[in-house]
C-alpha cells in the first residue's frame, strides 16, 4: 500500500524498500544498486503500481550520489520480478497446474517448482502431457534413440518393462519394452508384419538398432492362437540411418514327440508402403517341443523413400553397392545440403554415387570431415559449380576405374562431363539421355563395352561427344543424327562399331568435325554429307567405306583436313575439290582402286598436304606443300635408316 512510484527517484528508499522485501536487487557488501529498470510511465496504471514486466539492466554512474543511477541499454540483465502467489489470470500455474484459493499451486503431470514451471523432460521416462514439439517430445524421453538419461537408460520410453500392454494388434498377457509413445517426426517409421503360420505358438520378438533395443516381447508375451486371425503388424519409430537386427522366435512347448512344420513370413517395410520392403522371407519352422528363431538385418533412412524414385530399393538396401554405400552417407550427414525434402538431397546422394563407383578418388568414409562440413560443391579438385548446382565434372587423366553408375543422370543441372583416360568399364549409362543441358561428354580412352545407348539422342543441347579408344559394339544410333547442336563427334578406336553412315548425317548442321577412324563401318560416303558447310574435319580412315569419294564434299569450303585413309574407295579425286582451298591435309592412302590424277587447282594449294600411299595416283611435280606417293617409307622419309640404305646401294623402290 505504501508502494509510490514517486518515491523511487529517493535512493534511501529504494534501498529500505528492497531490504525489507528481501528483493535480490542490492549488492548486500557494497550496498549497491546493481540493476536499474527501464523507463516508467508513472501515468499507466500498471507501471506505476507494480515492477512485474518491466526490463532491467546494469547501471551507468551518476555524479550525484543521492539519486538512482541510470540504465545502460547496452547492459540488459535477466533480472525480472514476478509475482509471488498464483492467480488464473495474470500468473497461472503452469502445465496443467491448479491455482489454490492460498496462491500456491498444486502441480500435474510431474512438474514442480515456482508457478510449476519446473518440467520433467529429460529425465529418462517418458511422460505424455510433454510428449509434444514445443517440448522437443519430453526432451527425447519417448523415443529409443533420444532418451540420452543414461543413468535410468534402462526405463527410457516410460519405464521398466511393462510399456507395451498391445502389439501386433494384440493384447499382451503382461508388458513389453519399447516405446510406444514414440512420436517425433524426425524418426523414421517402419513396420514389422509377422505371420506365424501355426496356430497357438508363442511369439517371441527383439528388434535391436545400433545397440539399443526398440522392442523386446519376450516368451510368454505374445500368444497367437489362430495365425489367421492374428493381425501381426507393428509400427515402430527408429532413428534415421539405423543399422538394426531383427530376431523372432516362434515357441510352442504343447510338442512332446516328433516335429511340425509350417511356413512362416516374416517382414519389414518403411512406413506402411509396403512397396518399400526392407526385409521379406518366408522360412520352413521346425517344431519339435522347443523353439525355432528367424534372424534378419536391415537398414533404415528415411531418404530410402526420397531416392528409390531414382534408384531400386535393392540397389539402396544392399550397404555392398554404391548406392547402398551412399545412402549411409547421407544418413550420417548433418550439412544442410543433405536434410531430407532438400532440393540438393538428390544431387549430394549422386555425387557420393558416382565417387564411390568410380574408385572414391576423394577417400570419403564416414568419418571424413567433408561429410558434414562442406558443400559437394567446394570440392573444386573436380567439380565446378554454379551457385550449388554442379555443372561440370572432370575427372579426367586420374586412373581411376570401375564404372558410371546411372545415379550420374540425377546432376540436373550438368553441362560437361569429363571422365577420358581413366580406366573405366562397364556400358555407358543410358541414363545420361535425361541430361538436357548437357553439352560436352567425354569417356574417350578407357574400357567401356557395349552400344552407344539411343537415349543419347535426346541430349538436346549437347555441342561435343567423345568416347572413342573404348571396347564399344554395334551401330551408331539413328537417334545421334536427332542432335541438331552437335559440333563434334568422335567414335574412333572402337573397332567393332560397324553399320553405315546414315544419309541423316544431314541433319547436324552445326557439325565441324566428324571422326570415326579405325571402326568396322560399311557402305558408302553419303553424299547428303555434302550439306554440312560448317566442316572442317572428316576423318574416317580404317573402315570398310566402299565407293566413290562424293563430289558433294566440294561444298564444304571450310574443310581443312580430308582423311579416308584404308578404306576401299574406287574412282578418282572429284574435281569439285578444287574449291576447298582451305584444305592442309588430304590422305587417301591405301585406297588400292583409286585413279587419275591430283586435280590440278589442288597443286595450288600453298599449305596442301597430299597422301596417296598404296593409291594409283600420282602426284604432279611441286604439287601444294608436299605430295607422297610411297611404295615405300623409305621413298619419302629422310632417316639415318633409309640413307644408309641409299648409301649400301641398296635400292628397293622407285619413288614418284
Amino acid at each position: 500500500s505504501d508502494f509510490n512510484l514517486r518515491n523511487l527517484t529517493l535512493k534511501e528508499y529504494i534501498f529500505h524498500l528492497y531490504e525489507r522485501e528481501k528483493l535480490p536487487l542490492v549488492d548486500e557488501i557494497t550496498n549497491s544498486i546493481s540493476f536499474v529498470s527501464e523507463t516508467v510511465d508513472i501515468v499507466s496504471v500498471q507501471e506505476a503500481t507494480t515492477p512485474l514486466g518491466l526490463r532491467w539492466f546494469s547501471s551507468i554512474t551518476v555524479e550525484n550520489k543521492d539519486r538512482l543511477p541510470l540504465p545502460d541499454p547496452s547492459r540488459p540483465s535477466n533480472a525480472f520480478f514476478t509475482c509471488g502467489f498464483c492467480n488464473n489470470v495474470t500468473n497461472p500455474c503452469l502445465h496443467g497446474g491448479i491455482c489454490e484459493s492460498d496462491g500456491e499451486c498444486t502441480c500435474k503431470h510431474d512438474a514442480e517448482g515456482h508457478l510449476c514451471k519446473n518440467t520433467p523432460v529429460g529425465n529418462g521416462v517418458c511422460n505424455e502431457f510433454f510428449n509434444k514439439d514445443e517440448f522437443n517430445f519430453d526432451g527425447g524421453d519417448c523415443c529409443g534413440a533420444t532418451c540420452l538419461n543414461l543413468l535410468t537408460r534402462s526405463s527410457c520410453g516410460g519405464g521398466s518393462r511393462g510399456t507395451f500392454t498391445e502389439a501386433f494388434g494384440n493384447v499382451l498377457a503382461s508388458g513389453g519394452r519399447g516405446y510406444s509413445s514414440c512420436t517425433d517426426p524426425s524418426m523414421s517409421d517402419i513396420t514389422i508384419e509377422i505371420d506365424p503360420g501355426f496356430d497357438s505358438v508363442d511369439v517371441e520378438v527383439s528388434l535391436v538398432c545400433d545397440g539399443l533395443t526398440y522392442l523386446q516381447l519376450p516368451k510368454g508375451v505374445l500368444h497367437v492362437e489362430n495365425h489367421e486371425d492374428f493381425r501381426g503388424t507393428e509400427v515402430v519409430r527408429l532413428k534415421d540411418g539405423s543399422d538394426c537386427e531383427l530376431e523372432v522366435t516362434l515357441h510352442d512347448e504343447r510338442i512332446a514327440v516328433g516335429t511340425i512344420e509350417f511356413d512362416a513370413t516374416f517382414k519389414v517395410f518403411l512406413s506402411e508402403d509396403e512397396e518399400s520392403v526392407l526385409v521379406e522371407e518366408t522360412k520352413t519352422i521346425q517344431l519339435d517341443g522347443d523353439s525355432s528363431d528367424f534372424k534378419t538385418s536391415f537398414f533404415v533412412s528415411s531418404l530410402l523413400e526420397d531416392l528409390k524414385v531414382v534408384t531400386s530399393l535393392d540397389l539402396l538396401k544392399n550397404s555392398s553397392t554404391p548406392q547402398g554405400e551412399a545412402i549411409r552417407y547421407l544418413s550420417a550427414d548433418t550439412h544442410e545440403h543433405a536434410s531430407r525434402g532438400s532440393e540438393f538431397l538428390v544431387q549430394r546422394y549422386a555425387f557420393f554415387v558416382m565417387n564411390i563407383a568410380t574408385g572414391n578418388p576423394l577417400g570419403i568414409s564416414k568419418e571424413t570431415t567433408i561429410i558434414n562440413t562442406l558443400s559437394e560443391c567446394a570440392l573444386n579438385a573436380f567439380l565446378k559449380c554454379t551457385g550449388d548446382y554442379i555443372t561440370e565434372i572432370d575427372i579426367s587423366r586420374s586412373d581411376y576405374q570401375g564404372i558410371i553408375p546411372p545415379e550420374v543422370a540425377l546432376f540436373s543441372h550438368l553441362r560437361s562431363v569429363d571422365l577420358s583416360y581413366n580406366k573405366l568399364a562397364g556400358n555407358l549409362p543410358s541414363e545420361l539421355g535425361k541430361l538436357k543441358s548437357l553439352s560436352n561428354l567425354k569417356f574417350d580412352n578407357n574400357n567401356f563395352s557395349g552400344p552407344i545407348p539411343p537415349e543419347y539422342g535426346n541430349m538436346e543441347n549437347l555441342i561435343n561427344i567423345d568416347i572413342s579408344e573404348n571396347n564399344l559394339v554395334g551401330t551408331i544410333p539413328t537417334e545421334i543424327y536427332r542432335l541438331t547442336n552437335l559440333e563434334i563427334i568422335r567414335l574412333s578406336g572402337n573397332s567393332n562399331i560397324t553399320g553405315s553412315i546414315s544419309t541423316d548425317v544431314s541433319n547436324l548442321g552445326k557439325l565441324k568435325n566428324f571422326v570415326i577412324e579405325n571402326a568396322d563401318l560399311t557402305g558408302s560416303i553419303p553424299s547428303s554429307i555434302g550439306v554440312l558447310t560448317n566442316l572442317i574435319e572428316i576423318d574416317i580412315e580404317g573402315n570398310q567405306l566402299i565407293g566413290p569419294i562424293p563430289s558433294e564434299l566440294g561444298a564444304l569450303t571450310k574443310l581443312t583436313e580430308l582423311d579416308l585413309e584404308d578404306n576401299k574407295l574406287t574412282g578418282t579425286i572429284p574435281s569439285e575439290l578444287n574449291r576447298l582451298n582451305l584444305l592442309n591435309v588430304v590422305v587417301l592412302k591405301y585406297n588400292t582402286d583409286l585413279t587419275g590424277t591430283v586435280p590440278g587447282k589442288m597443286c595450288s594449294f600453298a599449305n596442301l598436304h597430299l597422301f596417296l600411299d598404296g593409291t594409283s595416283i600420282a602426284c604432279p611435280k611441286n604439287c601444294g606443300k608436299q605430295c607422297n606417293n610411297c611404295a615405300d617409307e623409305c621413298d619419302c622419309a629422310d632417316t639415318d635408316e633409309c640413307n644408309r640404305r641409299r648409301n649400301s646401294s641398296i635400292h628397293f623402290y622407285e619413288s614418284t
